[in-house]
């Protein structure tokens, strides 16, 4: 296998990318976020139905719109911190025997036996090193026939390694 690309970072991408990478948290943030904005307006409009003023359920609302907000914030405030790569072109390499990129004036070569798992989630590749650390790549940046040949690879190699 051999593909070489290059494309354009966008915020939007980083932004994407760190959903792709980060998707159990974000839905559990926004799955826990509801369950409590829901919950406390239950208990608000029961309170007060009954004739009763209770102001702690709504300690449950807040704390359940502060996650619903932590979803969409997060993301959007890690493609900011990332802001060095917006507009500079990334040029990636995928052989047999590495990944490579090249951003600005900096090149990684990396082998594919020190990636824990590679794999596709919504419009990004995700080279995960770690459960913490990982690069991905939008799947825009390769073509159709560079992704099929790209996911072939990396079943082959998963086939391979069990």
């Amino acid at each position: 296998m051999h593909i070489s690309t290059t494309y354009v970072p966008t915020e939007a991408d980083i932004a994407e990318g760190v959903l792709a990478f980060r998707r159990g948290l974000f839905r559990g943030l926004f799955g826990a976020g509801a369950v409590l904005s829901v919950l406390g307006v239950v208990l608000v409009t029961k309170a007060l139905l009954s004739g009763t003023t209770v102001l702690w359920p709504l300690a449950f609302v807040g704390f359940g719109v502060a996650m619903l907000a932590l979803r969409f914030w997060a993301p959007i405030q890690a493609a900011r911190q990332n802001k060095h790569m917006h507009g500079v072109p990334c040029e990636v390499t995928l052989t047999d025997e590495e990944f490579v990129t090249t951003l600005g004036g900096s090149r990684s070569a990396t082998p594919w036996d020190t990636f824990r798992k590679v794999r596709r989630v919504d419009t990004q590749w995700i080279f995960e090193f770690g459960p913490t650390q990982a690069v991905t790549v939008p799947r825009r940046a390769f073509s159709d026939a560079e992704n099929l040949e790209l996911e072939a690879f990396i079943h082959s190699r998963s086939r391979a390694a069990r």
